[in-house]
């Protein structure tokens, strides 16, 4: 009876709160209440309703419109104390009390508020989210929902409505494809839209979800969290079985907490340091994937790890597997379509798990040394099980120096799609790309002369000079030349071809530049890009003045970079292709592997 009484108060009467509209309805106070102005919420306007009769400790509030600082949908008892409820305390009071928490002046045991970005961000969108709220228009018949109303005055507008048409559901429904808002106030429809509003809203509660959960797993404050460019793949938005898909580009590379440093004054006496290492790395990936997974899940959303770069971390393959959220196993594994796993602790044995994942379209284990040193055997556990259909691209630079011909013929009949590898050749074997055009055949140990044109040491040796320019050499002059990175690729005829490309994989120009610490080439389209160097320079030029480190070693470029003339290889790649990969051992003449 004493609440009736209370609330019997103030229907029909003019309220008397600044930027407040309010509607009592049996034992509820429906209000639209306006964000405080020293605040991130300032240009809100948040619908919501006070339950009164519920707990013996007060009133309870209720917000409907995201906004950052309150849950919605959820029952929030404002007064936190263990006596009964003084129902003196009016409903400006009350107000009062939810303004303060707005503005931070008091913080709620049971709240977990997000950032201000994201308020800021909600509280722009909060009067589009309104006008989805059926009941709030019943109620608040005479405001245009849809833009935030002169609140300035405080009105308590008259009680002559209809509320018949309030439903029982606390949100409705608009008839679209998805469900109009979610509890973060994402309006999933404007999202499939690729609304830029609405996508920044959505990174932004990722990053918040990745702040928590690394600050769980690392014990950093959250404050001092650094986090990965975990980002939503705008062409991927879809319609999967009436859900929202949305895929996730998430790069991990030389992520500071996935670094042997980071870890190595954590076990460094202790035994067996480099498992616990990698094994920690494990723990804090899937906890961070786990924690996005069921952000997506907590909002109607499909989140799928598309693409993974694991590079120059201290993981390995056994990262990507597993997961699991609000106690679901999760075969995260089975959507990864693009995997670098290039520097990394990944161990060949793990090869023989790459059947699993069944959606992967390109792998990158490049320079790695655990597979490397392994042994020869190493590229056959590849071909040991139906190994990934879809795979297309295949990467092995700086890991293949074991591998033959005999097991790109077995990796052909694996991998049915496959359209190109990029690999590093054993010395001594032939430079497939390279031709020499005296000898005319693919060369076996090409050498860089003074002049900058390339041949086979054993066709120059023979002449003591170059046989494109005639400038004689010593023999001491002469440079072992072997490209870091070869690619094998199909061409829009289904015929293979293979050729030498540079550091940022593609085909060498005319005059390239080349790094000896490494193998790696620079073409001068890549050095601009790189280090913005002015493209109209002379590449001799340019030459002499790099100071920057080579991205592939680490070491300077000013030591051992020279210029290449490239048209002194083969001047038609189409002259050597060849059918199928079957067919490699036949690259060239004169070829025994």
């Amino acid at each position: 009876d004493h609440i009736d009484e209370y609330l019997e108060h103030y229907r029909g009467k003019e309220i008397g709160y600044p930027g407040l509209y309010g509607r009592v309805h049996h034992h509820q106070f429906h209000f639209l209440l306006e964000g405080p102005f020293e605040s991130p919420c300032k240009d809100g306007f948040y619908y919501g309703y006070l339950q009164f009769g519920c707990s013996p400790f007060g009133p309870e509030v209720v917000f409907k419109t995201p906004n950052g600082v309150f849950p919605v949908n959820a029952a929030v008892s404002l007064f936190v104390q263990d006596e009964p409820w003084d129902v003196s305390v009016d409903i400006c009071q009350i107000f009062e009390l939810i303004n303060q928490y707005f503005t931070g002046e008091l913080i709620h045991p049971s709240m977990s508020t997000m950032d201000s970005k994201v308020q800021s961000i909600l509280a722009q969108t909060s009067s589009t989210v309104n006008t989805l709220f059926e009941e709030c228009s019943i109620y608040f018949p005479h405001i245009d929902l849809s833009t935030k109303p002169d609140t300035t005055i405080s009105i308590s507008p008259s009680d002559t409505f209809d509320t018949s048409e309030v439903s029982e559901s606390s949100e409705s429904e608009e008839e679209s494809m998805y469900p109009t808002t979610n509890s973060s106030g994402i309006h999933l429809s404007k999202l499939a839209e690729k609304d830029d509003t609405t996508l920044e809203l959505l990174q932004s509660q990722l990053e918040n979800a990745m702040v928590d959960s690394i600050s769980k797993s690392c014990g950093v404050d959250k404050e001092d969290v650094i986090i990965p460019d975990v980002s939503i793949i705008l062409d991927s938005i879809n319609n999967v079985d009436g859900k929202l898909e949305i895929k996730l580009d998430c790069n991990f590379r030389e992520y500071i907490y996935l670094q042997d440093n980071y870890w190595a004054s954590k076990y460094v006496e202790e035994e067996n340091s480099s498992e616990k290492i990698r094994e920690s790395a494990k723990t804090i990936l899937v906890s961070l994937l786990d924690d996005v997974y069921k952000l997506g899940m907590d909002n109607n959303i499909s989140f799928v790890a598309s693409v993974i770069n694991l590079s120059k971390t201290c993981s390995s393959m056994r990262s990507i597997f597993g997961g699991t959220v609000y106690g679901v196993p999760i075969n995260r594994e089975s959507n990864v379509e693009i995997l670098n796993l290039s520097d990394t602790n990944t161990s060949a044995r793990s090869l023989l798990s790459l059947h699993r994942l069944y959606n992967l379209k390109a792998l990158y284990i490049d320079n790695c040394e655990e597979i490397q040193n392994s042994g020869r055997k190493i590229f056959s556990l590849l071909t040991k099980k139906p190994v990934i259909p879809k795979l297309e691209t295949l990467s092995v630079v700086g890991t293949s120096n074991a591998l033959s011909h005999k097991w790109l013929n077995e990796l052909a009949q694996s991998c049915p799609n496959l359209k190109e590898v990029y690999f590093t050749r054993r010395a001594g074997t032939k430079v497939m790309g390279w031709q020499d055009l005296v000898m005319m055949q693919t060369m076996r140990n090409p050498q860089l002369l003074p002049c900058g044109h390339i041949g086979d040491k054993e066709s120059i040796l023979r002449m003591l000079y170059c046989s494109l320019d005639r400038t004689s050499f010593e023999k001491g002059e002469l440079i072992s030349v072997n490209p870091l990175i070869s690619h094998l690729f199909k061409s829009n005829l289904d015929t293979w071809n293979c050729e030498i490309v540079d550091a940022m994989r593609r085909p060498l120009s005319d005059i390239t530049c080349y790094h000896v610490t490494c193998g790696s080439f620079y073409n001068q389209r890549t050095l601009s890009e790189l280090w913005g160097i002015d493209s109209n320079q002379s590449i001799s030029d340019i030459v002499k003045d790099l100071a920057q480190n080579c991205i592939v070693c680490g070491e300077p470029l000013s030591n051992g970079i020279r210029v290449v003339y490239s048209n002194s290889l083969e001047p038609d790649i189409e002259d050597q292709k060849f059918e199928q990969l079957t067919d490699i051992s036949s690259y060239s003449s004169n070829c025994n592997n």
